[in-house]
């Protein structure tokens, strides 16, 4: 893959208002595939305000199999940090959804899309034969929003796309533990991945989160290539006040402190992450710390042992973490100056050696 076949999206803005792009309904639809490597994913959360967390994603391909086979993959993470997980594998026929928008069928469990508002109804099995699931609502607090194109094209090719119809959500409905049924209302989040080459491919690793505070939402995120271009920067940062997008750019400097090894994921990670920027004039700081990881998964514990240490040894250390992180978050909008604390859940995608 030469580096001039690739083109990341950017959106150098300075100011506030700048280069702010919002989300036609239809974009949040199913992509035509491709090539073999063709992968595409809808994702939803809710964290509520009883201390539970859901993640809910329903995977068309699931872009770190080999198969692509389409996939339910449930989290849920209670107040404690205990996470319950389920991936439930279907066959191409299981997985149903419209040509232009996300109304997705598996079965009894789905999406309907109601363009700013989502009904997501997901169960499964755990790998310890516990039922979990979620029966939610989201509504949405802001405009659906991408960033620029929202995409990298490799070769004129979605490389890996990205778009978030709901940065923010009103959040509310029933999780399911076994017999036990949870009343939930929180925040909420949904956004939509695809590509038509594979990750392991096209990108080294991606650091990625947001932040709630009162009327402020943060979006972040860092994704590094493989092969990296020096003149293309690899972070974005949204900022949102009430129901109103202000600023979004890739001017962005992204530090990583404090590496720690953790065991299950059997790899380095970043404890701290700092994100620079500047709008107006004015600085925008992000610092996080990661406070609990509440998932860590080492993409090789399924590898035959001798393909495993091969790639291991040469290629890659594949690994996903999940964070419990505190937040501060600094930044002047309009003469008035915001210093936010709080608590996120924040992600890494560790696809390629440091």
């Amino acid at each position: 893959m030469r580096l001039k076949d690739i083109q990341a999206s950017s959106v150098p803005a300075k100011h506030s208002g700048e280069c702010i792009e919002t989300l036609r309904r239809e974009e949040d639809g199913p992509h035509v595939p491709q090539t073999p490597e063709y992968y595409e994913w809808w994702y939803f959360d809710g964290h509520f305000d009883n201390g539970y967390s859901a993640v809910i994603v329903f995977h068309r391909a699931v872009a770190f199999l080999p198969s692509r086979l389409p996939a339910l993959e449930i989290t849920l993470i209670a107040p404690d940090g205990t996470e319950h997980r389920a991936l439930r594998l279907l066959s191409a026929s299981e997985f149903q959804i419209a040509p232009d928008r996300a109304d997705i069928t598996i079965g009894e469990c789905g999406v309907v899309d109601g363009g700013s508002s989502y009904e997501v109804r997901a169960w499964a099995d755990t790998a310890e034969g516990l039922r979990i699931g979620a029966d939610l609502v989201l509504e949405g607090l802001l405009p659906g929003w991408k960033f620029g194109q929202s995409k990298t094209v490799v070769a004129g090719l979605d490389g890996f796309g990205w778009v978030v119809p709901l940065p923010r959500a009103r959040c509310h409905g029933t999780l399911r533990v076994g017999e036990q049924s949870i009343p939930a209302s929180g925040v909420g989040y949904h956004d939509h991945n695809w590509g038509q080459v594979s990750l392991s491919k096209l990108v080294a690793y991606w650091h990625w989160g947001r932040i709630y505070a009162g009327e402020v939402t943060c979006l972040y995120a860092d994704v590094v290539g493989r092969q990296r271009r020096p003149d293309v920067p690899t972070g974005l940062l949204m900022l949102a006040l009430g129901d109103k997008i202000v600023f979004n750019t890739s001017l962005v400097r992204i530090e990583e402190g404090e590496l720690a090894f953790h065991p299950k994921a059997r790899r380095t990670y970043a404890r701290r992450l700092s994100l620079r920027s500047e709008m107006d004039g004015a600085p925008i700081e992000v610092d996080l710390e990661s406070r609990q990881v509440t998932s860590a998964f080492d993409f090789l514990d399924s590898v035959h042992p001798i393909r495993k240490w091969l790639v291991n040894t040469f290629v890659t250390r594949p690994a996903y973490l999940r964070h419990r992180s505190d937040v501060r978050l600094r930044f002047t909008y309009q003469g008035h100056a915001y210093d936010l604390k709080g608590e996120t859940i924040n992600e890494d995608m560790y696809l390629r050696r440091r």
